[in-house]
Formats: C-alpha cells, structure tokens, sequence
C-alpha cells in the first residue's frame, strides 16, 4: 500500500462510441482526503471508484475525475419545463408590473439548465 505520494496523471481510452478520461492528482496529506467527480451517469460508480482508491492509497488529497462521452458531433438538449417556467414568470411580470419588452432568447439561454450537450451522458443499458 503507498503510504504518500505526489503526482498527477491523466489517461484516455476509446472504445467502440465511447471515450473514457480518468484524472487522478495526489498531493501529501496527514490523511486520507478523496474527492471524486464523474461524469452525469456515472454517479452510481462512485462507492466503487472510492474503494479502490482506499485499498491503494493510504494518505494524501487525492481528486479523481472521470469523463466518459460519446463519440460524434454534441446534441443539444432543451428543458423544455424550466423554459416554460422563466417565460411564465416573464409573463406574470410583465402584467403585474406593466413592463412591454419581450423576453431576450439569448439571455434564457443562458440560465444554467436551460440547455445541456448531451453526448456526454451515456444510458445506463450501454
């Protein structure tokens, strides 16, 4: 078992649709500190990502990253709900409170949430 250590290291794998990219950056620390973030999906592999980690490593910060995507061009995706509740509340505002401008497209777009890329997000079955 490695009782201390300092590094990084960053790998990459494709295979068939899918890229996997795995981070792992330790610097020394009187004890264990395991930060993990995955990928959306991935989150249920995080009890077994933190496993491993603790039958190798001892002691030190540790952050572990791992993106898994698929291959081709992004697809967008719209919440179509969240959307609809801005422009309810634009519109309740602009009644209650007289304004006349229409609602600016480009600044909804831009609310986190509103859109997503989602070939990042691989389904469970695959």
């Amino acid at each position: 078992m490695i009782r201390s250590m300092t590094g990084y290291s960053r790998g990459r794998s494709e295979e068939g649709d899918f890229t996997l990219a795995v981070s792992v950056k330790c610097t020394n620390h009187r004890f264990l500190d395991l930060q993990v973030r995955l990928s959306p999906g991935l989150e249920s592999f995080e009890p077994l990502v933190r496993r491993v980690i603790k039958d190798h490593i001892a002691r030190g910060h540790v952050e572990v990253q791992v993106g898994l995507e698929r291959a081709g061009s992004p697809q967008l995706q719209l919440d179509r709900k969240l959307l609809n509740a801005y422009l309810g509340t634009v519109q309740e505002m602009r009644q209650e409170f007289g304004f006349g401008s229409e609602p600016d497209l480009v600044a909804l777009l831009r609310v986190p949430g509103i859109v997503a890329v989602g070939n990042g997000e691989v389904p469970a079955e695959e």
